[in-house]
This record gives structure tokens, sequence and C-alpha cells, in this order.
């Protein structure tokens, strides 16, 4: 009997909500708009939000039902755009007979990080956290397993499929619909994209923000005759996100991060260099060109102690202008063998007797080295560790070398060592050939110590330093 009068229930549920089961149906935006949450984005205050109701994601929905072949689309970070695939397979599993789709991404914890437990940051994770929240009206039964989604439903036969990126990738069925997302970052992406030319007899979407190096996503992207329909879904598509918001979020990213993340940029996405703003031609100055005595406000250093001390160390001033002028370098290769110590390195007097005689005002220099620290501030020398991070000291150096502050960064002509390291400065790049935030450790020591020279800079510039004490050893 309990059966019988749930069975009864559900059917005068179905029949209560029958109009707006038909019009989820019809419009999958509305059905979006009213019954699909997703985690907050970033103007929300709630943890979960219905799917947004802006303009760009109705076009993205019904361009993704409507599409026929290739398709791929490159776009910004945080463009709800493998949240909209997840509500539209969703929407074609609960009311589509036979739907069968497949979903892949750079590793499988990507498309399914849990079968039954998996989360948001996966793809199928996102479509069971969409179909938890439904109304039961609206429901289909479904059984998430690993890797795996099935619409229990009689007579539906709905199914989701997900895999890594290998090489096998969909040879085991055949699909309405492809997802591949992270396209650009999968290793071996050719012999992917073969694998999934046998998959799909309707649509195949590749999905992606620009990276870097010689990759399958940029092929299609810049080849004309790949076949591939372009989509393109920019930043400012998101009626919650301006300029203000663009320079904040820039501010805090590096050059080639910038470029990948917000503005499509595939060339500066694929810049290696640290500094790709440099160019030695607008800073290299010669003694005709430095400010006189009488317009010098700071004096200042930056120190490097590199490996086994052969480091480097620069000096510079500041004008009344507030522009920066690297002045002069030490570096190991430039000191006399007689100034060295037996084994034909510099010793710690031979750096105390340069900063002397360079009488800063400020010398910022690398922490690995307190003892060294103390030794220079117990011979009078105001030196300080650094404390900026790696990653604000390039956005820092950034902004004086690009001119994006109304201050510059100016370098002598002698200064040979800086000007030849700053355009061999670059990042690491991974397994698969994609940039990294860690630079390659070679040809840095004197951008090393340009980094903590423009920290002393801000210091003296903000009129403000660090208690000068010598330094606990850790």
């Amino acid at each position: 009997m309990n059966q019988i009068m749930s069975s009864l229930f559900i059917a005068t549920d179905l029949l209560k909500h029958s109009a707006e089961i038909a019009r989820c149906y019809k419009d999958p935006f509305y059905f979006a708009t009213n019954y699909c949450h997703t985690q907050k984005t970033e103007s929300d205050k709630e943890l979960i939000a219905l799917y947004p109701q802006w303009a760009y994601l109705g076009d993205t929905l019904y361009d993704i039902r409507d599409a026929r072949g290739d398709h791929l689309w490159d776009k910004s970070r945080q463009m709800l755009l493998t949240w909209t695939f997840a509500v539209y397979e969703l929407h074609q599993l609960l009311f589509t007979e036979g739907y069968h789709a497949f979903n892949l991404s750079r590793k499988a914890q990507l498309v399914d990080d849990g079968g039954a437990n998996s989360t948001p940051y996966s793809i199928h994770g996102r479509i069971r956290f969409i179909w938890e929240r439904l109304p039961k009206w609206l429901k289909s039964p479904m059984t998430f397993a690993q890797l795996k989604i099935t619409n229990d439903e009689p007579g539906m036969d709905g199914l989701i499929i997900g895999e890594s990126a290998n090489t096998n990738a969909g040879r085991s069925g055949s699909y309405v619909d492809v997802f591949a997302d992270e396209m650009a970052s999968v290793p071996q992406g050719e012999l992917v994209h073969a694998s999934l030319s046998g998959c799909t007899y309707r649509t195949r979407h590749y999905v992606s923000t620009p990276k870097s190096g010689d990759n399958l996503f940029t092929r299609l992207r810049k080849d004309e005759a790949s076949g591939f329909k372009i989509h393109t879904l920019m930043w400012d598509l998101r009626p919650d996100r301006n300029q203000k918001w663009y320079k904040r979020k820039a501010a805090s990213m590096l050059p080639w991060q910038r470029a990948q993340e917000l503005d499509i940029n595939y060339e500066g996405a694929q810049e290696d260099r640290i500094y790709p703003h440099y160019h030695e031609a607008n800073i290299k100055v010669k003694d005709e060109d430095l400010p006189s005595n009488q317009h010098i406000l700071h004096h200042i250093g930056g120190k490097d102690w590199g490996f086994s001390q052969q480091g480097v160390l620069l000096e510079a001033i500041v004008d009344l202008k507030g522009d920066l002028w690297v002045i002069a370098e030490t570096a190991a290769k430039h000191v006399h063998i007689e100034q060295r110590n037996g084994q034909g390195q510099l010793d710690d007097n031979c750096w105390i007797r340069k900063a002397q005689q360079a009488d800063l005002g400020l010398l910022v220099a690398g922490h690995e080295s307190p003892d060294k620290i103390n030794k220079f501030v117990e011979n009078n020398i105001r030196c300080q560790p650094r404390r900026w991070d790696f990653e604000q000291g390039i956005m820092e150096v950034s902004k004086l070398l690009d001119g994006a502050e109304s201050n510059r960064l100016y370098i002598h002509e002698s200064c040979t060592t800086l000007l030849n390291q700053l355009p061999l400065h670059i990042w690491q790049r991974n397994a698969f050939g994609e940039l990294t935030t860690n630079p390659v450790k070679r040809h840095d020591h004197a951008p090393d110590a340009l980094r903590y020279l423009v920290e002393a800079y801000h210091l003296v510039e903000d009129a403000w330093v660090y208690p000068l004490k010598p330094l606990e050893k850790p």
C-alpha cells in the first residue's frame, strides 16, 4: 500500500508541475536560471547560488545546444563555462532519451573526484551538485559511479562517461557530445585529438584558457583550416566585472598570467621571459644622462649573496622625481684576484668594503644569510633582509620597466651583468611544456639583486625602514 501511495503522490506532483517541467524541457536557460545551483561567483555572498541570469551565459547555453561539428572555446578564467556544460549535460540527461556524452580533462580526478561523493571541483561533481539541489518533481533517479553517470529512469538510457586525457580516449563508445576541458594542457594532445575524432557522431567541444608552448589547442585556434568554430569568452562579458576589477586582478598577476587568465593573449601567454617588457634601449643610460648631485634624494643598494659567495651588489640613486637609477654594480667576476680569499672567492670583508665605499643609505639583501647581514650592520651599514616574496618583487620591478607607474627605472651602461642577465631571466616549464611561477636558477644573481634594490627603493620612498638591529639566527 505504501508503494502505491508513493507512486500516486509522485504522479500527482508531476501533474501539478507539468507546465513547469515542459518549460524546463523547452528552454535550458530557463531550467538553469530557475533550478540549477552553482558555487558562489565573485559577487555573490551565499556559498550556493542559482545559475546567473547573464545574457552571455544564455547565448552560450543555446550555442552548445544547437552546436554541430567541432567547436573550440577560448576564454578568460572563471567564465562559468564548465558549469554551463554541466547544466547542459544534466538537462540532456533528464529530458533526452538515449543521450550519451563523454567528458575529458588532463587528469581523471578533474573529471570525477569521487563518484557518489564527487565535489564541484570536478566536472561530474558539478553535475551531481546541480542534480542534488533540483526539486523532487524535476529529478530523475541517477547513479553517480566513478567516471560514470546514468539516468535510471526506465526507457531513458542516459549515460555520461569520463576519462583522463590519454591516447585511447573515447574509443570504447560512441557519443552525442564530447566535452574536453583544459585541452591546451593535455599531454600528447595531437594523439588525444585523433582518438576523440572517432567517438562522436554530433559535436566535439574543446575548452581552455591560452597556454604557453606548442600545444594542440593553440594550433587549432590559429589554423583556419582546422574546421573548428571559434567561440571567445572574454572577462568583460560578465556584468559583475569592469575596468576597476580588471586592474585589481591584474595587479596581483605576473605578465604571462595576465595574458593567459584575463586577456586571452596567446603571444603573451607564451612569453618565457620574466620581464617581457624589458628593452635595453629604453633603459640603458650613459654618464651624461644621470641626474646631477643636487637632484639626488636617496642612495640605496641591493645585494644578492649568490652561490659560494659569488653574488652581485647593485648601487642606485633616487632622484627628486622618484626615478630609480642603477649606477654601479659589483659582481664577483669584476673583482681582482688579490681582493679574494684563499679559494678565489669574495669574502665578507670584500663586500663590506664595497658597501662602505658606496655610502648607501639603505641596503636590502637576500634573507638567506642572516650572519652576513649582521656583519654589515656591525660595520655601520644600514642593511635589511628582503621581506617581499618573489612574485611581489617581480611585479614591482615590472611596473618600473613597463612604465605602468609614473616613475621609471634606468640602468647605467657599466652595469653589464644586470643588462645581460635581465633578458635571460626566464620561467621554468613543467613536463607538459607549460610555464610555471618558478624561475630558472640561472642568470639570476643580478636580477635578484635588482628585486632587493627595488624593495629598498619603496622603503625609502615611503620614508620608513625596518628597525636597524642584528638578526636572530634561524
